[in-house]
């Protein structure tokens, strides 16, 4: 069995923010997955005349930045 301990001085103000993103990051990965996998579905979408989906091209730029930031949300969430 592996095993990591991390400490930090919640008294500093940037470790403190550390330590807050590390206990939220498993709320942080259950948000994003919802968000790309069950957001598109729940807002309905409006075709304007040209044909075009504005909810779809708003979905496709999250998914875009997903790739840029190279997060992997599938592979944070079973």
């Amino acid at each position: 069995m592996s095993k990591a301990v991390i400490t930090w001085n919640l008294n500093d103000f940037e470790e403190n923010q550390d330590f807050k993103r590390c206990i939220k990051s498993n709320d942080m990965a259950r948000l994003l997955w919802e968000l790309r996998h069950n957001s598109y579905k729940q807002c309905g979408y409006k075709i304007d005349e040209s044909g075009e989906d504005d909810l779809h091209v708003i979905f496709e730029h999250i998914n875009e930045l997903f790739e840029e930031y190279n997060v992997d949300i599938d592979d944070l969430i079973d």
